[in-house]
């Protein structure tokens, strides 16, 4: 497989990167709720449990979100378990899984009619409002972002580092933006992966 990765924390510094064969996974802090601290536990506890399938991923996504929830800290994830014939995809929170260049998921795809955002879907992470989504897919080209690039750019349009690194200089430049019409200053990562 074929792993490329950009991350720029120079917003918040809460965002980080998990590329752990066979777990590959964007996280993004809660910047006013001890953002640092929840991706510093999560990161921490999937480097320790190493997760090798979906139960025991399930199981350390939980205990962290426990951990997390008693101290006030919440971050979101978006990743893929590498698996025998496919991944098993799977986020909590609005960072997101494109495949071959379609959204499978992030919460704010479903707009209100009006072209509004339903924020009270948003309001899930480990450490809060704790839902796992969760969806199987057959082998192909994965983008796991946080919301720091899909607010400002419609990764179904782009298919390579260099296109998405070049998407959102021109998003800044021009102060435009995919969910708040205007460029959204946020830490940005995201993962491609090409079996």
């Amino acid at each position: 497989m074929d792993i490329v990765s950009y991350i720029d924390n120079s917003v918040y510094g809460q965002d980080r990167l998990i590329v752990q064969p066979p777990l590959y996974a964007v996280l993004d802090g809660l910047s006013e709720e001890n953002g640092d601290l929840a991706v510093s536990v999560l990161e921490r506890m999937l480097g320790e449990e190493e997760p090798q399938n979906q139960e025991e991923l399930k199981r350390t996504l939980y205990d962290a979100h426990l951990r997390l929830r008693g101290c006030a800290a919440m971050t979101t994830i978006a990743g893929v378990l590498r698996e025998e014939d496919g991944f098993y995809c799977f986020s909590v929170g609005d960072s997101s899984t494109y495949a071959s260049g379609e959204l499978v998921h992030h919460l704010d795809n479903d707009l209100y009619p009006d072209g509004s955002i339903n924020h009270s879907d948003l309001e899930q992470a480990i450490g809060w409002r704790y839902k796992l989504h969760e969806e199987t897919l057959p082998l192909q080209q994965i983008i796991l972002a946080t919301d720091g690039v899909t607010n400002n750019i419609d990764l179904t349009k782009y298919s390579t580092k260099e296109e998405i690194l070049a998407a959102l200089k021109e998003a800044k430049r021009k102060n435009v933006g995919r969910v708040h019409k205007r460029f959204e200053h946020d830490d940005q990562a995201f993962i491609l992966i090409n079996p």
